[in-house]
């Protein structure tokens, strides 16, 4: 049976078969989406504009879906029409994702895409043309007309990919409810430990990012990169290997003999986004949804910060040793990137075998992190093979601090597990997760599964106490309370409009009832309004720079549309 997804982000950059774009009767440009849509996917603009002009002056009504081709993935956009009559809101709902997701099934048939499908699509009706404060009552019904699509398309996923967390959120208790009034059981293969899950919620899991999280990408295969360095070597068809080991010795000879072009610039061109034309997968999506600040990992790529950069989350590259003095920063978000970037210009790279033999000891900084890390942190590895290299060589550095840590470290593995190999791992405190399948392809679907359910999971308690759409319990013990708190809401918003006759120390307090305001589901009465106050405040003088940047960051969370968060981002970067 297909899973109903909910991940945080932006749907135009996901890896998936096919996305949906809302729009109204009269195909309109003006929507967040539009932008969004026009740049991030190629070709969106002229078959829209096309679609326009054949479907004017005619006005289809909500549900009606049409369907965009595309090259390469997703294979093509659904727009579908979600707004724009008097009919009643849960119908228009249920109607825009289930013509949606019809129209989508029918041309991927018809385009022979093979099974499983992945359907990505956003929340329909959060804007301020649909139901942005009723958000509850559009989202069960769009989640019901998910469910019974996959009973018709058993191999199938649906991807919900709300924009902000707020919307998140709704979707994840519209998805509780659903499931509970349907009967539809959990499955528990896919619950997470409660060790894991209380670690990631109180912000000290540290995630380890294997090259498993990349496949599906679109990036080059391992295989296909180790064939290359063998035809450019002459290696013959019997000593041919497709292996991780083997590629360490084919990088050392490559680089030994001078080979051109380099491996360094071999592997910019074939695992940077921008070179590649690679997309981050659900599981990026799955992963960085999760409130964890330190993502280490031994990719070259950069899906995790293209992912990051889909939650409007700034991304701090941890790549040389001297970047190793900025995860101090206390609101950042890092990437760690051990053996190198493929989008960081002059990077270096571990690539053969003499830089995997000499790594920590080139790169004190890099181990000193890792080392301090381990002391308060829960290690959580994803996407890596009990026996990859790159696996083996960061367990043997921590193995002994491990053992005498209070804390287990978590993988998830694909390879078969024994009793005897489950209870060697865990005698040296790392807990397997074993991810079950008949092959590949179905374990990285039960893999998105679990870290869906994990996000859950973390989320569990639902921040949405100022939530204006959700609704209360009838007397509401609380009720006062929430009122109050609306009260100061306001009377925030007006006073950081008179921010520069604050103090400095005014201001920071400002900042912080804001903070504390937004993390209980206050999300302000326009889709702009909240990065605007948080990027008045970032402008007193009295602040100092960390904390502009820190106010801008913020600003760039709560946006709701592309132009407003490319603005931020232009900012940020000058800092």
């Amino acid at each position: 049976m297909g899973f109903v997804h909910v991940t945080l982000g932006d749907v135009t950059q996901l890896r998936a078969d096919a996305i949906a774009y809302s729009t109204d009767r009269s195909l309109s440009r003006g929507g967040q989406l539009t932008a969004a849509f026009e740049r991030r996917v190629e070709g969106f603009a002229a078959a829209y504009g096309a679609l326009r002009a054949r479907v004017w002056p005619a006005k289809p009504p909500p549900g009606t879906s049409f369907f965009l081709p595309l090259e390469g993935r997703p294979c093509g956009v659904v727009v579908t029409v979600a707004t724009g009559d008097a009919s009643p809101r849960a119908e228009r709902a249920y109607a825009a994702v289930e013509g949606a997701l019809r129209c989508a099934a029918e041309h991927l048939e018809a385009a022979g895409i093979p099974r499983p499908w992945r359907i990505a699509l956003p929340t329909f009706l959060t804007g301020d043309g649909g139901a942005r404060h009723d958000r509850l009552a559009v989202a069960e019904p769009q989640i019901e007309a998910a469910h019974d699509f996959l009973e018709r398309e058993p191999d199938s996923d649906v991807a919900f990919v709300p924009y902000t967390e707020g919307t998140y959120q709704v979707w994840l208790e519209a998805r509780r409810r659903v499931e509970a009034r349907r009967g539809i059981a959990l499955d528990p293969t896919i619950e997470p430990e409660p060790a894991l899950v209380n670690a990631v919620r109180r912000g000290e899991c540290v995630l380890f990012v294997g090259s498993g999280t990349s496949l599906g990408s679109g990036l080059p295969t391992w295989s296909g990169l180790v064939g290359e360095l063998e035809t450019a070597l002459e290696i013959p068809m019997e000593h041919r290997h497709r292996d991780l080991d083997h590629f360490l010795d084919l990088a050392q000879w490559y680089r030994d003999e001078g080979r051109s072009p380099s491996l360094e610039d071999l592997l910019r061109a074939r695992f940077s986004v921008s070179a590649s034309g690679a997309r981050p997968t659900l599981t990026h999506y799955l992963l960085t949804a999760l409130p964890i600040r330190h993502f280490v990992t031994t990719n070259y790529d950069d899906l995790l910060e293209t992912a990051l950069e889909a939650l409007r989350v700034h991304p701090i590259r941890v790549v040389r040793e001297e970047d190793v003095a900025r995860t101090g920063a206390r609101d950042g978000r890092f990437v760690v990137k051990f053996h190198g970037c493929a989008a960081t210009p002059g990077s270096e790279f571990v690539l053969s075998r003499d830089d995997y033999d000499d790594f920590f000891r080139t790169r004190p900084a890099m181990a000193l992190l890792l080392e301090g890390l381990l002391l308060n942190q829960t290690f959580f590895f994803v996407g890596y093979g009990l026996r990859d290299p790159d696996f083996r060589q960061i367990h043997h550095r921590i193995a002994h601090m491990l053992q005498g840590a209070k804390r287990p470290a978590f993988a998830t593995t694909f390879d078969r597990v024994t009793p005897q190999a489950r209870t060697q791992w865990q005698k040296k405190q790392l807990s397997l997760v074993s991810i079950p399948g008949a092959d590949d392809l179905a374990k990285a679907r039960h893999l998105d599964r679990y870290l869906d359910r994990l996000g859950e999971r973390v989320a569990q308690d639902p921040q949405l106490f100022l939530a204006e759409d959700v609704e209360r319990p009838d007397p509401d013990p609380l009720a006062r309370l929430r009122a109050t708190l609306l009260e100061v809401a306001q009377v925030t918003i007006g006073t950081v409009r008179e921010v520069e006759t604050l103090s400095a120390s005014d201001a920071r307090t400002l900042a912080d009832v804001l903070r504390f305001l937004t993390r209980r589901g206050f999300r302000g009465h326009s889709p702009h309004q909240l990065a605007q106050l948080f990027t008045e405040l970032a402008r007193h003088p009295g602040l100092s720079e960390q904390e502009r940047l820190a106010l801008l960051v913020s600003a760039l969370r709560h946006t709701e549309g592309l132009h407003q968060a490319e603005a931020l981002r232009t900012l940020i970067a000058r800092r």
